[in-house]
């Protein structure tokens, strides 16, 4: 709605003409890379530090993770979120100028084939380092993803919609394993662990393991205390 109202008020005309002062925020700077690439590091770092070493981004975290705990817990949910969505605005304002400079031109459509990356990259990058969003797990699956489609480019495949379907399809694949994780790990029982997994399960069979979970066992998983990340079996409780 918000592209097709950008559309309609600039009547999808397009902006050339950019100064070389304006051109040179996006030259190429070394090694073949352009300035972005580099604002974009700088950004990448500052994004990291805040949400990983600061109280602001542990509040953050907590908002987005369970917005209500976080409430009762004292955090200010909703100044964060409207902060949050600010901060996303102005990144992306930022990122539009430099576009911009790169190009040497803008329409109002300029940001639309970006947006699908954006979510393919910060979804896939919560697969990498750790079991949720992180800075540098989404700039891996950035040039993860740029690879991929790159390669299957000069393989010849079609240039016209295999970058939307690559896109798509990798936002597909990490949701599903997001989801997927979450389950198993979230839940009383993993399936690559053979004390939790007996011959009722899939793994069970598959693998021919034959004894079943104890009773005693079953009863832990059901108790309070219970720690399903603990590897080495200690909230195995004896009998």
């Amino acid at each position: 709605m918000l592209t097709a109202f950008a559309v309609w008020r600039s009547n999808n005309r397009s902006i050339i003409g950019f100064p070389d002062a304006f051109k040179s925020l996006s030259s190429q700077l070394a090694f073949g890379l352009n300035k972005t690439v580099f604002y974009g590091l700088i950004v990448a770092f500052v994004l990291w530090f805040v949400l990983e070493h600061t109280a602001l981004g542990r509040y953050l975290f907590a908002t987005g993770g369970a917005r209500e705990a976080a409430r009762l817990a004292g955090v200010q949910t909703d100044r964060y979120v409207w902060g949050s969505l600010v901060a996303s605005a102005v990144t992306a304002s930022v990122a539009g100028v430099l576009l911009a400079s790169q190009f040497g031109s803008t329409t109002a459509q300029s940001g639309s084939p970006y947006l699908l990356p954006a979510f393919a990259a910060a979804f896939l990058g919560s697969t990498q380092f750790k079991s949720r969003f992180n800075v540098w797990g989404t700039v891996l699956a950035v040039f993860v993803l740029q690879s991929g489609v790159k390669g299957l480019q000069l393989a010849g495949v079609g240039s016209t919609w295999i970058e939307a379907l690559f896109f798509g399809v990798a936002l597909i694949v990490a949701v599903g394993f997001s989801s997927f994780r979450k389950r198993v790990h979230g839940g009383k029982r993993r399936w690559w662990r053979r004390e939790e997994s007996g011959p009722e399960y899939f793994l069970g069979k598959l693998l021919g393991w034959g004894s079943p979970r104890t009773e005693q066992s079953k009863r832990n998983a059901e108790d309070w205390w219970f720690d399903p990340t603990d590897a080495e079996g200690h909230h195995i409780k004896p009998d």
